[in-house]
């Protein structure tokens, strides 16, 4: 799935709400309280009191295998109190298939009360007491209280058999407070995961359903308690069915067996000379029954010897071993110590009939079994390796595994059959269990109880990617299984547990016969999906799948944190092991070699993923990795070994250039160098730039442009970040000041959070700007942030400034003995004066704070002819020349700038820019295909225009002052052409654009900050003029004539969605598009009455009324308007080509005169 969302964005798939066609229904009124409705990945968590994270999203987009289940999230919120009553799925259909509506299933998020937070354990997503996300509630509906969000888990199965390509449908979610349509795609890759009783990898969970797997009996038998069923009874088999079938869909494909339990429930059973007499009959039943099922194909025997502890074992630390008891129907086993008659008794006795059984069976290849589990020699481990010598005494081809721990870890595994090494010791020290693995040993990873500090595992307080990221670990060290501690350890209350959800993976659900699912249980199994994926590249290309593996997980404290990252890789891999190319995206723009030296050019700004080499008959075995954002400082982000064929080195940096640096002597052919990623709509103005900064302590200096290099540090080891020391209770406030190189409009700066110790970071933040880097004003501020956020992001009112200083405050405390200081990201705003978007007419304040009015139109010689109205000069005309121009004319103003484009005769966007202070305006051709007008607007400092290609296609310019290129590219995404003129504006962070469709809706566009492609709705209604817009109280407003002439009204409010209303009281169908604008109370919409007059609509906020007028006065093509100060001013063509001024005062009421000048808008 790609859930590339920065910022908190429209959600515009609330469904329309239909007002009356009658001028007393406003914007400002509140029809019913639609609940808002947005989506998030399966790898962020919802709390009840979340909002948009940074990935959220308004569809599902996933990216799937076949044969794979892939999850996201619908989350819901609404001011009043509702109920989801149910989710309703389409068909997800595709260009050659489709994809079953019951193949799409959710459960409701239900929530698990924390008593405390996890012992030790960092990155938490929050730290307890509270309620955390974590059941999968099986039932259709909830209720959702007033202001509390509510996820609801929506999961795709691709079926095996399914075409690759692309699937769209939709769910609707049913409420009492309206239906909620969210829109589907499916990505499937033609990559096929084999089922999970085929698998190669090995799914252990430590369960308790079938009998005893502990000395520790507990309160009794687990199912009994908690669903009072006897073993054995039909709604017992009901429950182990279900159990089964929940197992199958999990990929959980071991089943572990208890076998004494399972033995005595036979009829097996021991006479007073020792004599046993065993009975299969139960173990068979239950194991031909998941075998018939399809769920498993590894069976693990458990029967195990260990020393407890002191309380129940008089002769600790001398193992004891489980054996039949003597009672007949008892099911606690009879306990004897290793090393008695009774022991060898036993051992001579089980070993041989288990193994016969087995082989008469024919499940002796499938089996394997335990001698204790968590040796350790201080609590007499060394008899782990005496038992195991028994065992294989009368079973010399037993498989023997046990999970280990402790320090004797390393030795043991040279006489176990499975190398089963907890991720913590494997993690540090990977040596002695590889090398067992090299010699043919299966080789698993081991989660249980508290591994402390940031290893990887499986906690409802930490992540929960974390259990998805622990498969990758496990393919990139050519691990094939996993084991954890415990399923459904239900009798070890929660908040007895000091890691929490340790104990339990599922939960009871008695109502239902079965087990209630968590986010953590989807989890794991996504990532035995991507491990199988993983595995089906790595048949034909090794290298590179361990590469892309090594990625994500490179061990169990090194990982990526980034989720948006983590599924642009995943993306990567799926296209590489469905045959795809590798870079479905190549960014590179020009390369150069030299000497054991390869440098690419991207063109600009990109957000990269990583670095594709592939090799030729030679390779480099040493090189590095380098980025720059300007070509001449580097950094060094990857320090390479390779050994040829394929390699696939991951970045998640920002960068314009990128080198390889070869360091080894022998010869290369290197014919591939790509570059995955996205390109950056919104440059990073500081990336690359120089600052001056705090000295930092000797002991984490700063190398280079560790503040603005694009190279993102995870720890102080790797030498990424600069850092200061502290000493408990020492407060410090070092900052870093970065020059920008020029005047900048400044609106959000990024600062990347340490990584790996959420205690290194800083207590708080501040961002001071600058016009002269002496005298600064603090324009943010924000606090510590939780331990799995990656980014302190800063948004604030547009500002100019050259210098940005960020400040860093913090008090040292026990653990806090330091803070440290990594990239830090500047971004562009919108102008900070109030205009109207895409207009023609603006107000612009010059460098003495007076206000200026411009009008700037198509004069009748095909130029652009320009008025400005001062209160000090009143009137001036002049012609700025250039063209010819074919049409309308857009405009805004940039700084100390007035800016305007047009269309030429050629369909060439033209752009003029005067300077204050300069005695003529400047143009340029910004080519491209613009066959409509264009609409124009300030975004992130940045030039922005857009217009209808010849095509039909929104075709987009910018020009970007990070680097002041002019850029071309298009805005996909509608279901058809767009017609006339588009408009555009600026809503927060977002970039929007609507236009008209050829099937008159409404189509709309738009960008966030951080995003790497612009996202499209349509929201239907009745579009037949081009549209006008703007933003009003935080409300996305659209203006249109509707299909009997009147005026068609489109508003978003983020509180409760879309509206469609219609305003009404013009006598006459007008004619040509309207222009709108707004003032503090009101807003305006004009337009060019049938008897060129100018027709008037106003709404306002105290009466919540619209009203009508015709102001008469000579309007010859559609108007312009806008506010000034406190006046309404109004411009058209007259009918002798000058230009006709409309204004009001609220002191002087309406008035008219004529500016004069040349106008010529074509007819």
């Amino acid at each position: 799935m790609r859930w590339i969302r920065v910022a908190a964005a429209a959600a515009f798939l609330v469904p329309t709400v239909a007002f009356a066609e009658s001028g007393a229904a406003q914007a400002g009124e509140q029809a019913t309280a639609v609940p808002s409705v947005w989506t998030e990945s399966a790898y962020n968590s919802v709390f009840k009191d979340s909002g948009r994270s940074p990935e959220a999203a308004d569809g599902i987009e996933l990216d799937t295998a076949k044969n794979e289940y892939e999850g996201a999230q619908i989350v819901v919120r609404g001011p009043q109190a509702f109920t989801v009553n149910s989710i309703d799925f389409t068909a997800l259909t595709g260009p050659a298939d489709s994809i079953a509506a019951g193949e799409l299933s959710y459960n409701p998020v239900g929530y698990q009360y924390l008593n405390k937070p996890s012992d030790n354990i960092y990155p938490l997503i929050r730290t307890a007491p509270g309620d955390f996300p974590d059941r999968l509630l099986n039932q259709t509906g909830i209720a959702v209280p007033a202001n509390q969000t509510q996820s609801l888990w929506v999961r795709v199965h691709v079926p095996a058999t399914a075409a690759g390509g692309i699937y769209r449908g939709r769910a609707t979610v049913r409420t009492t407070a309206g239906d909620l349509s969210v829109p589907i795609s499916v990505n499937a890759r033609n990559v096929v995961i084999p089922p999970a009783n085929q698998s190669q990898f090995t799914n252990v969970m430590w369960t308790n359903f079938l009998g005893l797997t502990s000395y520790d009996p507990g309160k009794g038998d687990t199912v009994k308690l908690f669903y009072d069923y006897d073993r054995y009874s039909a709604d017992w088999w009901q429950l182990i069915d279900n159990w089964a079938d929940t197992m199958k869909k999990y990929r959980q494909n071991n089943l572990q067996l208890p076998m004494i339990n399972l033995l005595t429930d036979g009829g097996s059973k021991v006479d007073a000379a020792g004599n046993y007499t065993f009975n299969f009959s139960r173990f068979d039943e239950v194991v031909q029954r998941f075998l018939d099922k399809g769920v498993v194909n590894r069976l693990e025997g458990f029967t195990q010897a260990g020393s407890w502890n002191p309380d129940l074992n008089p002769q600790y630390p001398k193992y004891k071993l489980e054996v039949i008891p003597k009672q007949t129907g008892r099911q606690i086993p009879d306990y004897v110590y290793w090393g008695t008659p009774e022991a060898d008794n036993w051992y001579k006795q089980f070993y041989p009939a288990l193994r016969q059984h087995l082989t008469e069976k024919g499940w002796q290849d499938k089996f394997w079994t335990h001698v204790s589990d968590e040796p350790n020699i201080a609590s007499g481990g060394q008899q782990w390796y005496e038992i195991a010598a028994r065992i294989r005494q009368y079973w010399p081809d037993v498989k023997l595994a046990d999970a280990t721990v402790f320090p004797m870890s390393g030795d043991l595994v040279k006489a176990a059959d499975i190398v089963i090494p907890n991720i913590t010791i494997y993690s540090d020290g990977p040596a002695p269990f590889d090398a067992e693995h090299a010699k043919g040993k299966e080789l698993w990873l081991y989660n249980c109880a508290g591994l402390g500090g940031e290893y990887l595992n499986r906690l409802i307080d930490q992540p929960q990617w974390q259990q998805r990221q622990t498969m990758w670990f496990a393919y990139s060290r050519g691990a094939t299984g996993y084991l954890h501690w415990a399923y459904n350890n239900w009798q070890y209350d929660m908040d007895l547990q000091n890691i929490k959800g340790d104990g339990y993976i599922v939960r009871p659900d008695k109502a239902h016969h079965t087990i209630e699912a968590s986010t953590r249980y989807e989890s794991l199994r996504d990532g035995l999906e991507d491990w199988e994926v993983l595995n089906q590249l790595g048949k034909t290309n090794p290298g590179l799948a361990k590469d892309l593996a090594k990625t994500v997980g490179l061990n169990g404290t090194k990982y990526s944190r980034d989720v948006s990252y983590l599924q642009r890789i995943r993306a990567i891999t799926l296209d590489a092991a469905a045959g795809k190319p590798v870079v479905a995206k190549d960014l590179v723009k020009a390369r150069t070699s030299s000497p054991k030296r390869e440098q690419v050019d991207l063109g600009r700004q990109g957000q990269v993923d990583g670095v594709h080499l592939r090799w030729g008959a030679s390779f480099a075995t040493r090189y590095r990795v380098m980025i720059s954002y300007n070509g001449t400082d580097w950094s060094q982000a990857a320090d390479i070994t390779s050994d040829g064929g394929d390699d696939f080195v991951g970045l998640n940096a920002k960068t314009r250039y990128i080198r390889v640096e070869v360091t080894s002597d022998t010869p290369y052919e290197l014919p591939t160098f790509e570059v995955p990623g996205n390109y950056l709509l919104q440059q990073n103005l500081a990336g690359g730039k120089s600052y001056t900064a705090t000295a930092p302590s000797a002991r984490f200096p700063d190398k280079g442009r560790e503040a603005t290099d694009g190279v993102l540090a995870d720890d102080w080891g790797d030498g990424l970040a600069f850092g200061y020391e502290l000493s408990n209770g020492q407060h410090a406030e070092p900052s870093v000041a970065i020059d920008l190189g020029g005047l900048q409009t400044i609106g959000s700066v990024r600062v990347h959070a340490y990584e790996e110790y959420p205690d290194y970071r800083p207590d708080q933040i501040t961002v001071a700007t600058s016009w002269d880097g002496v005298n600064y004003a603090n324009v943010g501020q924000v606090g510590a942030i939780s331990g799995a956020r990656l980014w302190y992001d800063l948004s604030f009112a547009p500002t100019l400034g050259r210098y940005v200083r960020v400040t860093f405050a913090k008090t040292g405390t026990a653990k806090g003995t330091g803070e440290f200081v990594d990239d830090i990201e500047v971004y562009g705003a919108g102008q900070a004066v109030d205009e109207v978007p895409g207009s023609a007419g603006y107000q612009w304040t010059d460098v003495g704070r007076a206000g200026h009015e411009v009008i700037l139109t198509p004069t009748a010689t095909g130029s652009v002819g320009r008025w400005d109205w001062s209160a000090a000069a009143g009137v001036k005309r002049d012609d700025w020349g250039g063209g010819p121009v074919a049409g309308k004319t857009t405009g805004f103003s940039w700084l100390n700038q007035q800016h305007a484009l047009a269309r030429s005769t050629a369909g060439k966007l033209l752009h003029w820019w005067w300077i204050e202070g300069e005695s003529a305006a400047h143009t340029a051709d910004w080519g491209g295909d613009a066959a409509g007008d264009p609409a124009a607007v300030v975004w992130s400092g940045q030039q922005h225009a857009f217009a209808r290609s010849s095509a039909g296609d929104l075709q987009h310019w910018w020009w970007d002052p990070a680097d002041g290129e002019v850029r071309l590219d298009k805005w996909s995404g509608a279901p058809g052409p767009i017609v006339g003129t588009p408009s555009t504006f600026v809503w927060g962070n977002q970039l929007h654009v609507v236009a008209r469709g050829v099937n008159n809706h409404l189509y709309h566009w738009w960008w966030s900050l951080g995003e790497f492609e612009p996202h499209f709705a349509d929201w239907g209604g009745e579009a037949y003029s081009d549209p006008a817009t703007f933003v009003w109280n935080g409300q996305q407003h659209v203006y249109t004539q509707a299909a009997d002439g009147q005026l068609y009204h489109w508003f978003w409010d983020p509180a409760d969605g879309l509206h469609q209303v219609k305003w009404t009281g013009a006598p006459g169908k007008f004619v040509g598009a309207p222009a709108a604008f707004k003032t503090a109370g009101q807003q305006h919409v004009v337009a060019r009455g049938p008897g060129n007059t100018l027709y008037h609509w106003w709404w306002d906020q105290g009466t919540a009324k619209v009203s009508f007028e015709d102001q008469g006065g000579e309007a010859f093509s559609d108007p312009i308007g806008f506010a000034f100060n406190d006046q309404l001013q109004f411009f058209a063509q007259s009918s002798k080509g000058t230009l006709s001024h409309w204004w009001w005062t609220p002191a002087e009421g309406w008035q008219r005169n004529d500016w004069g000048g040349s106008v010529h808008y074509p007819s």
